[in-house]
């Protein structure tokens, strides 16, 4: 279900006060035309009604993706600790109950932290693509790369540029990069690691699970 609710913001630029709607929670299934909007970011913009300048206001979501099974919160990077022991309350608890009542399969359920991580995890889940995959992907290309280039990457996302699924590279001077998304590459990894990755859920899929799933397997093949 989608859900929403005024709060109130403050201009960047005149920092004046006033009321925006907000979307606690959009359901993609019920609510299709919502997922332009959010991989555009235009539920986080906002005109000011007093000096008509726009304001981006970013808040906590819930964004279910219904049809791909997965649950994607968007929350304050200061808040991350804290919304997993929640997520991981419920979903151990209440939810397990109802799962096993009704005979349904558990969801996939991410926290992203900023607006480029939730429209990427979007682009991944709409693709058929399995983020843990896609993260070990990108540090294979950042090997790759550091092999041939001298860059120092500050920043690292699959994404979606004139129909072509690409990586976006972004160096520490900003300056943005983009490499072809190969599919034979990601089917190998995927070959190689999927049946590995099973039970190896983590709600926070980023960088540092890829470098925590290598140490993983690396201990285990010590012991």
């Amino acid at each position: 279900m989608t859900e929403k609710l005024t709060e109130k913001a403050i201009c960047g630029h005149c920092k004046e006060p006033f009321d925006v709607e907000i979307y606690t929670s959009i359901n993609t299934r019920v609510d299709p035309e919502m997922e332009l909007k959010v991989l555009n970011y235009d539920v986080f913009e906002y005109t000011c009604p007093h000096c008509g300048e726009k304001v981006k206001v970013i808040y906590d979501m819930l964004y279910h993706m219904e049809q791909e099974g997965t649950m994607i919160y968007l929350t304050d990077p200061s808040n991350v600790e804290e919304e997993i022991k929640t997520l991981d309350e419920f979903y151990n608890n209440d939810f397990k109950k109802f799962q096993e009542l009704m005979k349904i399969d558990p969801p996939r359920v991410r926290v992203v932290v900023d607006l480029v991580e939730l429209r990427e995890k979007i682009l991944i889940f709409k693709g058929g693509y399995d983020d843990r995959i896609m993260e070990l992907y990108k540090s294979l290309l950042i090997l790759q790369i550091n092999e041939r280039e001298n860059m120092e990457i500050i920043r690292m996302f699959y994404d979606i540029y004139e129909n072509k699924p690409i990586i976006v590279v972004i160096d520490k001077n900003l300056k943005e990069y983009h490499y072809d998304f190969r599919e034979e590459d990601y089917r190998e990894l995927e070959e190689q690691f999927e049946d590995k990755l099973e039970g190896f859920e983590r709600y926070v899929v980023n960088e540092n699970f890829a470098i925590e799933f290598i140490e993983d397997l690396l201990n285990k093949k010590k012991n």
